[in-house]
């Protein structure tokens, strides 16, 4: 063995070269390069912390003695035996030190003039993954105190149409223990949304568990949602899965419709007979656990582009909550600045008023691509250059994107909307005469007139709770039968507006 670990480093300079060494060292992933007798002949850091053994101690040494595998359970073996790429297998086991490794390994043949001389093994370390699904009889105190939720319906702000019928929709969803499927684009407060929902239902003192069906390889993916017993493949131990560890609370599938179409079968038959059956195992379990899901583009277009199975969304989508882009919602802009001006004061000591009109003129123009969370990060990122002194965000403090006036796209009048707390932040409106870009899209004057009706005719309903006559009055209208007129030309039903006053209340 001596001998091999003198010599590795020699071959794998001539597999590769020396250089090749300095690349593979600073990759997050572990790397492991064996020969094609299975030598190790690297061994990174990144692999070392993951398995609890230095590097020095690796290389030279065979696979299967390093890892007490035999040929048929190393994914390196059977890469080296078959000629063939190992990809996203899943691995759990025990490290030296005792811990439990779970990891995900992809192992690709290196050739040579056409002969097999070696494998690279990648491996993802999924230790996040032994946090979140971990045996309810270990006694750990979990990090995040309470059930695992940030966010409830009074966190939400903002007045538009749209976000007030998705909360409305959404505090009416949380009784029932139907499925939730939220869509909208990134950022726009899914999670919030998901959040607010287990918070306001009757499992809100029960778990939350969130996980993003797009980070994690179907096959552990699959562990993870349904749980696996002893000897089902290499390294499995009797471990449940979310499923049962969010019994009578919450499961949140963000990005459902990454999710592979097998998978999705599997997650449609649980859904549909409420019990799962751990991998490897024989009997099924029952559970109670209320299903939210998110996705980042309409279901339907989803099912028809066939990343949706059409039959799981039927049984997920029982209720169908769309959340608004911020460019359908600028009039939400200056109370969500001041909400976030306030939280950065908190965080950075600082005492910043709000941003200025000219910063608020450009918010009200731009599209924001990243919705509420590029908002967010936005002003973050402008607090930090707020020097002492300052009381506003100003237009210097913003990234070079939004100053430009190239990086503005106007998309239409903002919507209006009720004054904010705070005293400095400018109300609604569309730039000054002949100061919008010349790319600004020219409008039809019908249709803008139609919108801004359509809005007020939405803010006196919500206003009025929904009764008719008392929002007439409001508009000046002469009778409530020209309002009746105006809500079926709009698609107006003034039930919807019912329970909007009450959500404000609540709120």
């Amino acid at each position: 063995m001596t001998d091999a670990k003198d010599n590795a480093p020699e071959v794998f300079a001539d597999l590769f070269g020396a250089e090749f060494r300095t690349i593979l060292s600073i990759f997050h992933e572990g790397v492991i390069v064996a020969d094609a007798g299975g030598t190790i002949l690297y061994y990174n850091d990144a692999q070392g912390r993951i398995d609890d053994l230095p590097p020095r101690e690796a290389i030279g040494r065979k696979i299967v003695d390093v890892y007490d595998l035999s040929e048929a359970q190393s994914t390196t073996m059977r890469c080296l035996h078959s000629g063939e790429p190992v990809v996203n297998q899943p691995i759990f086991y025990r490290t030296r030190l005792g811990r439990f490794a779970n990891v995900v390994s992809n192992v690709y043949p290196i050739r040579r003039d056409g002969r097999l001389v070696g494998a690279v093994s990648f491996t993802k370390d999924y230790q996040m993954v032994e946090k979140i699904v971990s045996p309810p009889s270990t006694g750990r105190t979990p990090k995040t105190p309470g059930n695992g939720t940030r966010y409830a319906f009074g966190d939400i702000v903002g007045s538009s149409p749209g976000l007030l019928a998705a909360v409305k929709t959404a505090q009416l969803a949380a009784g029932s223990p139907s499925p939730v499927m939220i869509f909208g684009e990134t950022g726009t407060g899914k999670e919030i949304i998901a959040q607010s929902i287990h918070n306001y239902g009757p499992g809100r003192r029960q778990r939350f568990i969130p996980i993003n069906c797009a980070a994690i390889p179907e096959n552990l993916l699959e562990a993870i949602l349904f749980g696996t017993t002893r000897g089902a493949f290499t390294g499995a131990e009797d471990r449940p899965g979310l499923f049962e560890e969010a019994a009578s609370g919450t499961i949140f599938l963000d990005e459902i419709n990454a999710m592979s179409p097998s998978l999705q079968a599997k997650l449609l038959r649980v859904i549909q007979e409420k019990r799962i059956r751990r991998i490897g195992a024989l009997a099924e379990t029952p559970v109670d656990v209320k299903v939210i899901s998110s996705l980042n583009e309409d279901p339907y277009r989803a099912v028809e582009r066939r990343t949706l199975r059409q039959d799981l969304f039927y049984r997920l989508g029982v209720v169908v909550i769309a959340m608004p882009p911020l460019r359908e919602r600028r009039g939400d802009l200056p109370a969500l600045a001041c909400r976030f001006v306030g939280r950065c004061n908190q965080a950075m000591k600082k005492a910043v008023a709000d941003v200025s009109e000219e910063v608020m003129r450009l918010f009200q123009g731009y599209h924001w691509p990243g919705n509420v969370r590029e908002l967010a990060h936005v002003i973050e990122g402008a607090m930090n250059l707020v020097g002492p002194g300052e009381a506003f965000i100003d237009t210097a403090h913003l990234p070079p994107h939004l100053r430009k006036p190239d990086g503005v796209q106007l998309q239409g009048p903002p919507a209006s909307a009720p004054p904010t707390i705070c005293p400095a932040a400018p109300e609604a409106g569309s730039p000054a005469p002949g100061a919008a870009p010349e790319h600004a899209p020219v409008e039809n004057l019908v249709q803008a007139r139609d919108m801004v009706e359509a809005a007020a005719i939405r803010r006196a309903l919500l206003a009025s709770g929904g009764n008719v006559a008392r929002a007439a009055r409001v508009l000046g209208l002469l009778s409530p039968q020209s309002l009746h007129y105006k809500l079926k030309k709009y698609g107006l039903n003034r039930k919807d507006f019912i329970l909007s006053s009450d959500i404000n209340k609540k709120n």
